[in-house]
């Protein structure tokens, strides 16, 4: 099956944030210094994106729970930032979870399982 074009957005998506995202905060590291541990968080969490978006462009279904998983992960921490963040994050949640969870996407990442092409 072809992947669905919303599939493709949502993964080139994760991909420009978490190369993006990453390359911010390294940049910002040299303004703020962070704890080693911080520093390696923020790195980890924006490479998960980039892996994240790379596997669910090849189908691979245990990726869009990741994507889902990162996605949930920024509402949680945006609780603590101003609500438009908060409503941000929570709208992006809800859309990427109807483009991945829907009938489309069930079918396209099924391939994974069955490992029909």
């Amino acid at each position: 099956m072809k992947r669905p074009i919303p599939v493709t957005v949502v993964g080139v998506l994760f991909i420009l944030v978490g190369v993006l995202s990453t390359g911010y905060h390294v940049l910002e590291f040299r303004v703020h210094p962070p704890t080693w541990l911080m520093a390696v968080g923020i790195c980890a969490v924006g490479v998960l994106a980039v892996v994240a978006g790379l596997y669910l462009l090849q189908g691979q279904n245990w990726a869009r729970w990741l994507a889902l998983l990162w996605m949930a992960f920024h509402v949680a921490i945006s609780v603590r930032d101003p609500m438009g963040q908060l409503v941000f994050h929570s709208a992006l949640f809800i859309l990427f979870a109807y483009i991945l969870l829907g009938r489309e996407a069930r079918e396209y990442f099924r391939q994974d399982e069955t490992g029909v092409a």
